[in-house]
């Protein structure tokens, strides 16, 4: 079976000299995004990630993973399981059901 080598080599200019990498392309299991960014943040980001040696959805994605680790759960959804979990032992599903089906009907849910 033939190989193919897709290595790619890369030439950066450093204040201390012509640094050479080879690049080695990977294949993620991933989904393919667009976003739109102001072409400043853009540009920023372009630099982190060749300061850092990673590509750009390496940097995004590191980024938006710490972010989601500073901002944390979503209050009102660690109160919601809490309560589940407190309640739910003592209803029997259809109870619950009607609790739940209850409660929509009412709008008492709405923020």
């Amino acid at each position: 079976m033939p190989t193919c080598d897709t290595r790619s080599r890369i030439r950066t200019q450093t204040p201390e000299g012509l640094i050479e990498s080879v690049v080695i392309p990977v294949i993620l299991r991933g989904v393919k995004t667009a976003v739109s960014l102001p072409d400043d943040l853009y540009e920023r980001a372009e630099q982190a990630a060749q300061q850092l040696g990673v590509n750009r959805s390496q940097l995004y994605a590191r980024a938006l993973t710490k972010y989601l680790q500073d901002i944390g759960p979503d209050p009102v959804t660690v109160r919601l399981n809490e309560l589940a979990a407190e309640h739910g032992k003592e209803r029997t599903a259809p109870e619950s059901s009607a609790a739940a089906r209850s409660m929509i009907d009412s709008g008492g849910w709405e923020w």
